[in-house]
């Protein structure tokens, strides 16, 4: 019987302990697993902490992109910073009334009348709307303004299909604005198939007139590379017609939901008046910006004045620039085709069929070459943007477990 008491003494001990170390690697394995998925969640919280921080920083660039293309970078820089202050006050506007709603009480005769108010006001109109009232209208003094027209563009929009006109306007477009960055001119805006720029905004610089000049050049010499793709496959030649002048301009920024930066001034006019009465392939400057270029080029009297009103009613003197020693020189015969083209504001040209001389800068192949690499990386930028991403995510991840 004492054996028997014994024996069933022990198997309880035996029982007691089981249960005690079962229990206590329950715990122990709950508790490890507590720990695991804390470590686990802080750890996704921590990469998508990066992420987002990464992403913002990524989108926030996108943006600026945006609104550089838009907006030239002094003016862009101006609109933003109005445009975070007038949110945070509209916040802060918002805050106060709420707050002021919920601290004074209101009587129900008063809260009627102010409801009544509410609907019968007026709706806003949309200068009322605009979120800023700033035009930014700055003057410039000492600038270059250039003006650019394709010449028979009309009938190529006749002989070319829908998609494939905007590819090669696209293009064209596209090595313009490359070529202006480069010899530091602002494109201001594109009018069906002109394009004007000015150098000297927002910086002065005193090669505004050079540069417009080298800009042109460099224009004559883009179009002849699309002429050439162009006259073997349609039989249409292309060229451009460039007027310059220098003088002062307005600059400002108009619209209330598209904005559009533009200049104004009777130079500008003058500069588009210079370009309507010039010739296809040469460049058309006035008598100011050849007193900015000094001994820069030659020239050829061109008395644009004898071909343009508005030119002769401000006593213009105009002449055509000689290609620049030292450069070949080509002389193609081109041929202005007979249809008539209705320009927005623009008015109309009175210039002659001529034989057109082009020159080759030296400086344009190594501007081309570099315009094929650009546009040739756009199509993967995207995909190469979100490896970026991701990959910098990646490497912060592993700074921080390091």
């Amino acid at each position: 019987m004492f054996t028997s008491l014994q024996t069933t003494l022990e198997l309880a001990h035996v029982v007691a302990d089981l249960v005690y170390y079962l229990c206590g690697n329950i715990v122990g394995l709950y508790s490890q697993l507590l720990s695991e998925i804390t470590i686990r969640r802080a750890f996704l919280d921590r990469r998508g902490y990066i992420k987002s921080t990464i992403k913002k920083k990524y989108e926030k660039d996108q943006e600026e992109q945006l609104l550089l293309s838009i907006l030239p970078n002094h003016i862009s820089t101006k609109v933003k910073n109005e445009l975070l202050t007038a949110i945070t006050t509209l916040k802060q506007d918002q805050l106060t009334k709420k707050h002021s709603s919920y601290g004074s009480g209101h009587s129900e005769h008063r809260h009627l009348f102010h409801h009544h108010h509410k609907n019968n006001r007026k709706p806003k109109t949309l200068m009322q709307k605009k979120p800023f009232s700033n035009l930014y209208v700055e003057k410039h003094t000492n600038v270059t303004i250039l003006y650019a027209d394709i010449v028979n563009f009309t009938p190529l929009t006749v002989k070319l299909k829908a998609d494939e006109l905007v590819d090669t306007l696209n293009e064209l477009f596209g090595r313009f604005d490359e070529a202006a960055a480069n010899f530091n001119c602002l494109r201001i805006k594109l009018l069906g198939d002109c394009y004007y720029c000015v150098s000297g905004i927002p910086t002065p610089t005193p090669s505004h007139a050079k540069n417009c000049v080298q800009l042109g050049f460099e224009m004559i010499e883009i179009v002849k590379d699309v002429r050439e793709k162009l006259n073997v496959r349609l039989g249409v030649d292309v060229s451009m017609r460039i007027g310059i002048h220098s003088g002062k301009i307005l600059s400002g920024l108009l619209g209330i939901y598209k904005w559009q930066y533009d200049i104004w001034s009777k130079d500008a006019t003058i500069a588009n008046h210079m370009e309507q009465s010039g010739r296809a392939g040469r460049i058309h400057i006035t008598r100011q910006t050849r007193d900015f270029l000094g001994n820069e080029y030659s020239y050829e009297p061109y008395h644009g004045n004898m071909r343009d009103k508005y030119l002769a009613e401000n006593d213009i003197e105009t002449f055509l620039i000689v290609s620049p020693h030292g450069l070949n020189h080509n002389d193609d015969t081109f041929h202005e085709e007979p249809y008539n083209k209705a320009v927005f504001n623009r008015g109309t040209s009175n210039a002659p069929v001529l034989k057109r001389q082009t020159s080759s800068i030296q400086k344009s192949l190594d501007i081309r070459k570099k315009s094929r690499v650009a546009r040739s990386e756009a199509g993967v930028e995207g995909v190469e943007s979100f490896r970026n991403l991701m990959s910098q995510v990646n490497e912060k991840m592993a700074k921080a477990i390091d």
